[in-house]
């Protein structure tokens, strides 16, 4: 039966791998020293003046690596719905389920018809109860945020 939860697992090791990557390019960038601060005098002391040049920019690829990483970690949630859904055996159409993620209420409530036709009800409530919306700061809620590199890197 955990077959049926492979290709969500694989498509999480990915994503993991790209975010894994992206933090050892993170601390080389902050090795290389990417910023300098230089204090200056200043003509109405006691204070003074920081002046900061930007030596490195960030490597244009990051944005590469980012996306991907939203890629495959969206992808891992789609493909957790369809698995739930083939291990309940109650979905009509596999190809369009997938995970919804909504910061109102009324929006996760219009998705389910069509992202999760079939699926039991116990599981639809725990894919709610996970739900921005449900947040108090939704605009920070990890799965908004993956939704929006995953939608930025689309488009």
């Amino acid at each position: 039966m955990s077959r049926v939860l492979d290709s969500a697992y694989a498509k999480l090791r990915w994503a993991d791998e790209h975010l894994n990557e992206l933090k050892a390019e993170r601390d080389r960038f902050i090795e290389s020293e990417p910023y300098s601060c230089v204090k200056e005098a200043n003509p109405n002391p006691p204070q003074y003046l920081i002046r900061a040049s930007i030596n490195h920019d960030v490597p244009d690829h990051w944005g590469l690596i980012v996306g991907d990483f939203a890629h495959n970690a969206r992808s891992a949630l789609d493909m957790l719905v369809q698995s739930i859904s083939t291990l309940r055996r109650n979905a009509k159409n596999r190809r369009r389920l997938e995970f919804p993620i909504y910061t109102t209420r009324i929006g996760y409530t219009a998705a389910i018809p069509s992202q999760l036709l079939g699926v039991a009800a116990s599981d639809v409530a725990i894919i709610e109860s996970v739900q921005p919306y449900k947040r108090r700061s939704k605009s920070t809620d990890p799965l908004f945020v993956l939704q929006q590199l995953n939608n930025a890197d689309k488009h």
